[in-house]
């Protein structure tokens, strides 16, 4: 089979991430901050939930 056309295209992603590199970890960390930010949120809401309490 001939995979010239996946080989380039990944070659192509590779480079491209090689060249902006420093705006795609800024990007990354901010994704990443954003991500766990709302992950440690719902994990306290969940956490300071009354298990117990009478209705």
């Amino acid at each position: 089979m001939n995979y010239l056309v996946v080989q380039s295209f990944f070659e192509n992603i590779f480079s491209l991430v090689l060249e902006y590199r420093i705006a795609l970890g800024i990007f990354w960390f901010v994704f990443f901050g954003y991500f766990l930010w709302r992950l440690s949120k719902k994990d306290n809401d969940f956490v300071l939930k009354d298990f117990f309490k009478k209705k």
